[in-house]
C-alpha cells in the first residue's frame, strides 16, 4: 500500500480535483470543467502524482462536463512529460462532448486513451 489519498477540493464547487493512490497507480480524478480557470488546479494536481513516479499515471475524466483548449493542452504536456520521464500517461475516457476534443484535435490518436480504469 502507498500513501493515503492527497484530495484537493474547492470549496466553491465544481471543478474539484483529486488525487488518489490506488492499489497500483495514481490516478488524477478530474470533476466538473477543466477550463481557463480551473486549469491551474489540475496542473498542480498532475504534479503531485507526478512526483511519485508510479508508471502509468492515470487521469481520470469519467467525471469531466466540459474541457476546453487549455485542459488540452495541460493533458498533452503531461503525457509529453510522461513521456520524457519514461511514464505512460493514461486517460479513463470522458463523456462524450470531452472525448469530441480529443478526437477532432488529433489527441485521441496520440493519447492511451481507455474506457475503464486500469486493473
Amino acid at each position: 500500500m502507498g500513501e493515503p489519498p492527497a484530495h484537493a477540493h474547492e470549496a466553491d464547487g465544481p471543478p474539484a480535483f483529486c488525487v488518489e493512490v490506488l492499489d497500483g497507480p495514481a490516478r488524477v480524478a478530474v470533476d466538473g470543467e477543466l477550463d481557463l480557470v480551473s486549469v491551474g488546479r489540475f496542473e498542480a494536481a498532475m504534479a503531485r502524482a507526478e512526483q511519485r513516479g508510479d508508471d502509468p499515471l492515470v487521469v481520470d475524466l469519467r467525471e469531466l462536463a466540459f474541457m476546453d483548449s487549455s485542459g488540452l493542452r495541460a493533458i498533452l504536456e503531461a503525457y509529453k512529460r510522461g513521456l520524457s520521464a519514461g511514464r505512460r500517461l493514461t486517460l479513463v475516457c470522458g463523456p462524450g462532448a470531452v472525448h469530441r476534443v480529443l478526437e477532432i484535435t488529433g489527441a485521441a490518436t496520440v493519447l492511451d486513451i481507455t474506457a475503464d480504469l486500469p486493473g
